[in-house]
């Protein structure tokens, strides 16, 4: 992605405050973890670059630096939470957007709150990560009482390492010490301190009623804030759910980025429903199976378009066969994979094994041989809709991309379901899972046996 064009607008109170815009859909504007930090910052990082492009690919992507932070300078601004709303305002009125989805993410909730209070008819849809209405929620928490211990008596790069390391999670060091090397660069301890103070007044719990958005509140199980902070956002705003999902770092990008990408989309695919929907809640305990064609794109190079589709529409129906003769619920297809849930392990390894054993016999003579992988993990995911999301889910289909051609690979827990039944599994060892902390034991199943 090249760097945007960077644009300048003034506030109604004479504060310079540059913006840029990427994407041509829906208009998404999207506030950083802190408003006292530049956004170049972020830009110069592989990681975020990716994550704005991926953006961009679905709305209109605004982002901007606020009020004497990077680009928009200034020293003696008034920085309070409503000169803020006005760096807010200005910017929607340069971008010359009516209507837009709004994302906070951790210091920056109070002011996205605060704007969708007083502009009710611009905001269509509001996400808000891991964040608080009142400051001091998030202050009083251990991991803000170590921060300022850190902070008091240490140098800029010591300070700025730890920050990162905290906001980025412990399982994405590099990141963390990418992220300490483009802070360093591009803003000075002085600039900074003087930017985040007043942030430290933020309370907005009186505006909570007013925010008739439907509202998103996300929150990941080792988020710095606490849980009951994001519970009082949810509770407080009228059209307001809660989804609690596994994860370890504040930034989006990291980690829960293809999961958050999914929930903004789907989110925002409810203009036009009713403003309250019912909260995700984690659903009975399911064992998740994932399949995927290997090499499905080489199909349709060798033998186009037509001909790989009816080759791809015949795996479809015979994996639907084994789904329904085994009590397989299909979540959805992916074209050339399928997402599905079932009550118990041995319908899924059942299925599974059916599933392997139809493809190989009905493509055995066939001049267009082709080989599925399969993987299965078992938990207690979120459940909304007819969809099922997080952590359980995510692991799932991190085992398929483990597994080749004509595999069936699951986790140990599923193993230890089936225990004392007549399958048969060979160790595979462990495995790094991308966005998991901790290696996963996987299995596979013999199923030719």
């Amino acid at each position: 992605m090249d760097d945007p064009q960077v644009q300048y607008t003034r506030t109604s109170d004479r504060a310079d405050i540059a913006y840029w815009t990427l994407g041509e859909g829906p208009p998404l504007l999207w506030l950083n973890i802190n408003p006292a930090i530049p956004w170049r910052v972020y830009q110069h990082l592989e990681v975020e670059r990716a994550w704005d492009d991926q953006l961009a690919q679905e709305w209109g992507l605004v982002k901007f630096d606020h009020r004497g932070v990077g680009l928009s300078g200034g020293v003696d601004v008034d920085r309070s939470l409503d000169a803020r709303v006005l760096d807010m305002e200005a910017v929607v009125d340069a971008a010359s957007i009516d209507t837009f989805a709004l994302w906070a993410t951790f210091l920056t909730g109070p002011l996205a709150i605060a704007y969708a209070a007083r502009h009710p008819e611009q905001i269509t849809h509001l996400f808000l990560w891991c964040t608080y209405a009142v400051v001091q929620e998030y202050l009083s928490s251990p991991a803000a009482v170590a921060a300022r211990a850190v902070r008091t008596g240490s140098d800029w790069p010591t300070l700025v390492q730890t920050l990162s390391t905290a906001a980025s999670g412990w399982s994405h060091p590099e990141y963390a010490h990418r992220l300490a090397e483009s802070w360093v660069e591009q803003q000075t301890k002085d600039e900074y301190e003087s930017a985040q103070r007043l942030q430290f007044a933020d309370d907005v719990r009186d505006l909570l009623p007013s925010v008739e958005a439907p509202t998103l509140v996300i929150h990941h199980n080792k988020c710095v804030v606490p849980l009951d902070s994001s519970r009082r956002l949810a509770v407080g705003m009228p059209n307001a759910r809660l989804v609690e999902i596994e994860g370890d770092s504040v930034l989006p990008a990291l980690g829960n980025g293809e999961l958050l990408l999914a929930m903004i989309c789907d989110h925002i695919g409810l203009a036009g429903a009713p403003p309250v929907t019912p909260p995700a809640t984690p659903s009975d305990f399911r064992t998740i199976l994932f399949t995927d064609v290997e090499a499905s794109t080489a199909l349709t190079d060798r033998f186009g378009d037509a001909k790989a589709r009816d080759l791809l529409r015949e795996h479809e129906g015979l994996t639907r066969d084994a789904l329904a003769a085994h009590g397989g619920t299909e979540i959805k297809t992916m074209g050339d994979g399928f997402m599905a849930s079932f009550t118990s392990a041995s319908s899924a390894l059942d299925a599974a094994i059916a599933m392997q054993q139809a493809i190989s016999e009905h493509f055995a003579e066939s001049e267009t041989p082709m080989r599925i992988r399969v993987g299965i993990n078992a938990g207690e995911p979120i459940e909304e809709g007819d969809d099922l999301y997080g952590a359980s889910v995510i692991r799932a289909a991190r085992v398929m991309g483990q597994a080749d051609g004509g595999e069936i690979l699951v986790t140990d827990v599923v193993r230890q379901l089936v225990e004392g039944k007549e399958y048969g599994f060979s160790q595979r060892g462990e495995a790094d899972l991308k966005g998991f902390e901790e290696a996963v034991r996987l299995f596979e199943v013999r199923w030719g046996e």
